[in-house]
């Protein structure tokens, strides 16, 4: 098991910061490739449950779009919403977007200073760059942000089925390995891949989801 994953979130840090450099605002700048793929990749998450007064802890939020799209799009109150990042650029530039809305600068990993429970756990597009320890690294993050949720974890990635051509920066992750992980922590889940191509979404509750009963 690999402890040490500085190399991984130094490429991570890097990489977003260059992006950022480049393209300024909008999904290109977070690694999305337009704006409709974040769309349709945040709509998904968004059927994790209502999150209607619910409290929030996004994961890796990059410009905070997530917290737009859960407040703007969907129209949710939300009881509490905070923003992490491990890439300060990134939470610099959230909060110049969104100077009332809390972003800091955090690893979940370190489990210092982060205050919670919260209601749902994010991780939108948070595990899409190769690193060296990439598989060990989104396993360890998931562990984390089940740790920290009441309700439900909802992440997504980038699927090693796709149909595309794959490129040397991306993370490809394969669906069955994270099912089976993601089975180590609830026996409550839910796999999607038919949204896109692409990508894949899971959700893993501590209960089972509100529009499901036991058998």
């Amino acid at each position: 098991m690999v402890n040490n994953f500085t190399s991984d979130r130094k490429i991570v840090t890097d990489f977003f910061r260059g992006i950022l450099a480049t393209h300024g605002t909008g999904p290109n700048a977070v690694g999305y490739g337009n704006k409709e793929s974040q769309r349709v990749r945040f709509e998904v998450l968004s059927e994790i449950g209502n999150l209607q007064g619910a409290s929030i802890l996004d994961v890796g939020c990059g410009l905070g779009d997530l917290y737009d799209y859960f407040t703007h799009v969907r129209g949710w109150k939300l009881d509490s919403y905070l923003g992490i990042d491990i890439c300060p650029n990134m939470v610099e530039a959230a909060k110049k977007y969104h100077p009332n809305i809390n972003f800091t600068v955090h690893d979940l990993l370190s489990y210092v200073g982060l205050v919670g429970p919260f209601d749902y756990v994010f991780g939108a597009g948070t595990f899409n760059i190769k690193t060296p320890h990439c598989h060990e690294f989104a396993k360890r993050m998931l562990e984390s942000m089940f740790a920290y949720c009441k309700v439900a974890i909802g992440v997504n990635f980038l699927s090693m089925y796709t149909p595309f051509k794959k490129d040397e920066v991306s993370y490809y992750a394969d669906p069955s390995e994270m099912l089976k992980f993601a089975f180590s922590l609830s026996p409550r889940i839910i796999l999607r891949q038919d949204y896109k191509p692409n990508d894949f979404t899971i959700f893993v509750y501590k209960e089972a989801p509100c529009n499901q009963t036991s058998r």
